[in-house]
């Protein structure tokens, strides 16, 4: 169930995140009155799930075994925040 609330989720923030991504490479200037801006935001995630890659990978995780797990971590997450918000 909550596998289906992220993809909900996802599809109908749909506008929002193409608003997000165009801002990131430059093609439009949204959210200027955000306090960080999107491009710092996709920067801390990229460096923390790289330190997170890395710090499982170093204790003994296969790369097999990581990527689907913060994947299917952040999945539900996702849905238990839009399950607590409704």
């Amino acid at each position: 169930m909550r596998d289906r609330l992220f993809f909900v989720a996802v599809w109908l923030s749909r506008n929002h995140l193409k608003d997000v991504i165009k801002n990131i490479f430059g093609y439009k200037n949204v959210g200027a009155d955000e306090p960080m801006k999107y491009r710092t935001a996709l920067f801390g995630i990229v460096a923390g799930m790289t330190f997170l890659t890395v710090f499982c990978y170093r204790a003994g995780m296969s790369l097999a075994i990581i990527l689907p797990f913060f994947l299917l971590f952040f999945m539900l997450s996702i849905a238990s925040l839009v399950c607590a918000q409704s």
